[in-house]
């Protein structure tokens, strides 16, 4: 049985700390998608009044929260039929 040469050994270091780095990466992300989720669906179903009260005075208006969606799955579908094509 052979034993692993050393620059083997070196690569499975580099693998074993890109996949913690991964990992972590992963982690920010699926953090930031929630709370940008939980942000997106508070601007959506927040009556305008309770924004204001916040202090927040400028945001989108109240059609970009059902046209965004709407853009993404046409975008999506008509992606799906061109490339079926």
């Amino acid at each position: 049985k052979s034993t692993p040469s050393s620059a083997k050994k070196m690569a499975d270091e580099e693998n074993i700390g890109n996949s913690a780095v991964k990992s972590i990466y992963g982690f920010a992300c699926s953090i930031i998608t929630i709370l940008g989720f939980g942000l997106y669906l508070a601007w959506a179903f927040l009556p305008d009044a309770i924004i204001e009260k916040m202090g927040i005075s400028y945001y989108p208006s109240k059609y970009w929260a059902i046209a965004i969606p709407q853009f993404i799955f046409v975008t999506f579908v008509v992606i799906q039929i061109m490339y079926q094509a």
